[in-house]
């Protein structure tokens, strides 16, 4: 049954509060109706089957119709509504549906002291009831308030009136008692987005503590990334240090087949270098900004053209502009650009497309190069790894990379909330489709 139950945490703390609410008060009202207003029916429909039997027993006991008549008279008087015989008329009782107490009292109330009787409307606060007598029927209008309680269904609106609105206190302050959690699960979202998000403890105390975990956990991770960036931007900068010297100490030296191959070293050496920085810092506390992301797919296909590969920007029949991203700019524009690299490396030929969406952006770069196995594409996602036999330097970003391309696009994409996925292109080789979430404000249009 997990599938019919509401899915928000506050519909089920609600649902788990009214249902005991609902029982009760179905209960309460059950028994209600069955022992006071089904009890009080028959004690008052006794009564007037007792007075229609003293009456079925002076029409039985008349010497005529006439006789019968005028006794019926005297007794519609003293008894305060109308009495008739109906010489001829047969008595046949409706049956009377289970959910009508009132009538199954009243029927069972007058079969025991005069036996059937046919219950019949005949006015807004008037009953027919007619009863076997003389080889007719006996007839009686008595008023609704001789034969039921009328004043129940007061208590009933009462009690369901009293439990519908401490239910809507209760919801109210349930509401409350929501709120912190739903503040720190749009913090969480956001912390994983890289969206800066303010949250305040508060609420119960075990919210509060899952709050302040939360900000504890928050502030190392943030420290860990900081202290990660500053230690790779050491280490990039003393390890160029001497990486220059050598360049310069290369230059000094007279030109010959050896001192290419070093200075090809030393340049291979600042591109790892490079690589491994880029991927160490991800964002790099770069702060976000609004970006045209067809504006990023164009300058990505401008780029690959200048350095001479074909590449084109495909524009989707019929699909309007992209709207403005909230994005950290040069990390996605890193992750696209390694993307378009890696296409124009193993392909002939780039496109480029924007598919825009409601709540995120897909940017697809496909080639016609040779691809890579479906087994294959989740693997060369991790860093350092390598498929030389499908497309050589396939996660570097071109050839003589160090593996790391597609894991810092992939980094870049998750730090947005994002994801890049690769697939089968239809230009026939590999797509990889870089995806960026829409960030709460704009899906609201904050």
């Amino acid at each position: 049954m997990a599938h019919l139950l509401p899915k928000r945490l506050f519909s089920r703390a609600l649902l788990i509060l009214a249902a005991p609410i609902l029982l009760f008060q179905l209960l309460v009202s059950a028994l209600l109706v069955e022992r006071h207003w089904a009890g009080a029916t028959r004690q008052l429909a006794a009564g007037v089957a007792q007075e229609m039997k003293l009456l079925t027993g002076v029409v039985q006991g008349a010497q005529s119709e006439a006789e019968a008549r005028k006794a019926l008279e005297q007794a519609s008087s003293l008894l305060g509504y109308e009495v008739d015989f109906e010489p001829g008329r047969r008595v046949t009782p409706e049956p009377i549906p289970f959910y009508d107490v009132s009538r199954r009292a009243l029927a069972e109330a007058f079969e025991e002291a005069v036996g059937p009787v046919e219950i019949g409307q005949s006015a807004e606060e008037a009953f027919i009831l007619r009863v076997t007598a003389r080889g007719g029927a006996l007839a009686a209008r008595p008023p609704a308030r001789r034969l039921f309680a009328s004043r129940a269904w007061q208590l009933l609106v009462w009690t369901g009136g009293a439990g519908l609105v401490l239910l809507s206190i209760a919801a109210i302050f349930l509401r409350n008692q929501i709120r912190p959690i739903r503040e720190l699960a749009r913090a969480a979202d956001a912390f994983g987005k890289g969206q800066p998000a303010e949250l305040r403890p508060s609420g119960a105390l075990e919210v509060r503590q899952a709050s302040a975990a939360f900000l504890q956990m928050r502030a190392r991770i943030e420290k860990q990334l900081a202290q990660r960036t500053m230690m790779l931007s050491a280490v990039s900068h003393d390890l160029r240090t001497p990486l220059t010297r050598m360049r310069l100490a290369l230059a000094m030296l007279p030109p010959g087949p050896e001192i290419q191959d070093l200075e090809a070293d030393v340049d291979e050496m600042n591109r790892m270098i490079g690589a491994y920085l880029d991927f160490a810092k991800g964002e790099g506390g770069e702060a976000l900004e609004q970006a045209d992301p067809a504006a990023l797919a164009r300058e990505a296909v401008e780029k690959l053209t200048r350095a001479g590969a074909r590449a084109r920007l495909k524009e989707i029949p019929g699909a309007p502009p992209p709207a403005p991203l909230w994005m950290r700019r040069g990390s996605v524009t890193r992750a696209l650009q390694n993307l378009a690299d890696n296409a124009a490396a193993y392909g002939r030929h780039v496109e480029v497309s924007v598919e825009d969406g409601r709540a995120a952006v897909e940017i697809h770069v496909d080639d016609d190069g040779p691809g890579v196995p479906a087994d294959k594409r989740e693997e060369v996602f991790r860093p350092f790894v390598r498929l030389d036999a499908a497309r050589g330097a396939l996660s570097g970003g071109g050839a003589g990379g160090v593996g790391l391309g597609l894991a810092i696009a992939r980094d870049a994409a998750r730090a947005h909330g994002g994801e890049v996925e690769l697939s089968a292109s239809p230009l026939g080789g590999l797509r990889a489709t870089l995806r960026l979430p829409r960030l709460r404000a704009e899906l609201h249009g904050d």
